[in-house]
Parts: C-alpha cells; structure tokens; sequence
C-alpha cells in the first residue's frame, strides 16, 4: 500500500520524523532542510536555504577530536568527489543559541539520472544524552582500572596522589591554562549552572567536576563574570 493511500506525505513525514533531513546540492549549500534540523541546531529553514555558505560554516560541526569538519575532512567532499558511497559521522555543533550539542549524521548521495552525484541527503540525530552516558562509563571505567584524578581514593582509603603542576612542561602548563579559561568562560556564560556548562563543551557533567576539582576551580563560593554564586 503506497503513503498516498494513507493520506501520508513527505512533509508530514518530514515535520513528525524526530530525526532531521538535509540536502546539500553539488555546491555545498543546504537546499531542505527539516523542521526535525530545525528543532536539533535552533536553525530556520528560511535562515539556512540557500544562504550563501557552506555548511560547516553554519553549524562550525567538529570531529570527535575537536577537528573543524572542513576541507578534505568534509563528509560531503568525498560523496561529491565520488570517492565514497555513504558516510556515518559523529560530530559537535553549533545551535543557534551557541550551545554545542552532539549529532550523529549519516550521509548518503544523490544521483542524477545518469549517475552522477549531484548532491547529499543527510540524516542526523541528537545524541547528545547518549554521548554524555558514553562519556560517563568510560571516565568510570578509566577511574577504576588506573585510580586517576585529583580527589580519588585508593585501595587504603587514602587520596591518590596526582603530578605536581611545577613540575608540568611548558607545553602541558599551556594547555592547562587553556582548559582552566575555557571551563570559567563555560561556567560564567551558564551563570555558574555546571550542567548547562558541561553541555556547551560538549563533555559529561562528572567528566566537568573532575576537571574542576584537578584544575583547582572552586565549584562553590566563586562569583562568575556577571553573575550569581556557582551551585
């Protein structure tokens, strides 16, 4: 029995389906885009097709790895160059609101009638509470086998001593300081809600403590840029 004689279309199915649907043409333009994208990136319709940018422009979609999904690390440029026939990837992005939340995509081509690409037909999911249970169990996992982490226990019942911060290189002492900036950036911007925090970075709200507390970030007492006492 055909969707017609159900009384159900595409745009029904388009505008119910939790998941969102997007079309990338040979340009790298969003030509649909759904209203179940819509409802994951914060983004209109009317703002998105065809604007004059590319996609990962729009949404600043990165890797697993903190990567920015563009150039030859672009999903898309390998369908479009016929290099691959399907693609799944998961990745960070950008609302419009700013906060980033992760999405799994999976992207497929579409061919004229001579069999020629002619653009991509992309499926993607919030999984956002999925990644931070993924992160979760593993941070468990790691806590467990190594004993690592400020503030951790071991067999004894003693804290498990962790490096001291002089004694880091250059390099780490750098990288430290970044991490520290980039988490009190987070935390002022959520007015000090740790949740919402770990959210808009894209990690575990425990995998956020852990980091606070190694990081020498007061999680109580510390009035944020703008804001209320952190709870």
């Amino acid at each position: 029995m055909s969707s017609s004689m159900l009384g159900i279309t595409l745009d029904h199915v388009l505008r119910d389906c939790i998941d969102g649907m997007f079309v990338i043409d040979a340009g790298r333009k969003v030509v649909l885009f759904s209203e179940g994208c819509e409802r994951i990136t914060g983004f209109q319709e009317s703002a998105v097709c065809g604007a004059a940018c590319l996609c990962h422009e729009l949404t600043n979609c990165r890797d697993e790895h903190g990567r920015a999904l563009s150039g030859i690390l672009c999903p898309a440029v390998k369908i479009l160059a016929g290099e691959i026939e399907s693609y799944r990837q998961r990745m960070t992005i950008a609302r419009a609101d700013g906060r980033r939340v992760w999405v799994e995509t999976t992207y497929s081509p579409v061919k004229d009638d001579g069999g020629s690409v002619s653009g991509i037909v992309g499926v993607m999911r919030d999984i956002t509470d999925v990644k931070l249970r993924e992160d979760d169990v593993l941070a468990a996992s790691m806590a467990e086998s190594e004993g690592e982490g400020l503030g951790m226990r071991g067999d004894d019942g003693g804290p498990v001593e962790t490096a001291d911060p002089h004694s880091l290189g250059t390099l780490d002492r750098k990288l430290t300081a970044l991490e520290k900036q980039e988490i009190v950036e987070a935390l002022a911007h959520a007015d000090g809600q740790r949740t919402q925090a770990a959210r808009s970075l894209g990690i575990s709200r425990s995998r956020l403590y852990r980091r606070m507390e190694a990081l020498g970030i007061a999680p109580r007492g510390v009035v944020w840029p703008g804001s209320h006492s952190a709870s």
